[in-house]
């Protein structure tokens, strides 16, 4: 198991990045992207995937909408990744990369 958070000091626009998620056994484990915009006192899910996805990297992207997010765009990221793990068989890779985080433009 294992928790990347990071504080970006300033509203987030979107982020985006690749990820593999893969398991020659049915236990693999659950990924999620939470975000928040009080500093870290609550988070809420933005993206979720959970199980073998294959060998293949996958992409995905979260934008966050003005909407959505009425008391300001986001300043923290926190990736959590909780690996599933079985009786018998524990093989399983999880990755990330190539993550791109656009910053909501400043206003006038």
């Amino acid at each position: 198991n294992f928790t990347l958070e990071r504080d970006f000091g300033a509203g987030l626009k979107s982020v985006s990045f690749a990820y593999s998620m893969y398991s020659y056994y049915s236990a693999m484990g659950d990924a999620e992207l939470l975000a928040s915009n009080d500093g870290g006192s609550s988070f809420t899910s933005v993206w979720e995937q959970s199980g073998n996805k294959g060998s293949s990297w996958k992409s995905a992207s979260v934008t966050f909408e003005s909407e959505k997010w009425p008391d300001g765009y986001p300043q923290l990221l926190k990736f959590i990744y909780t690996a599933t793990t079985g009786t018998r068989y524990y093989s399983g890779d999880m990755a990330l990369d190539e993550v791109l985080v656009v910053y909501s433009p400043t206003p006038p």
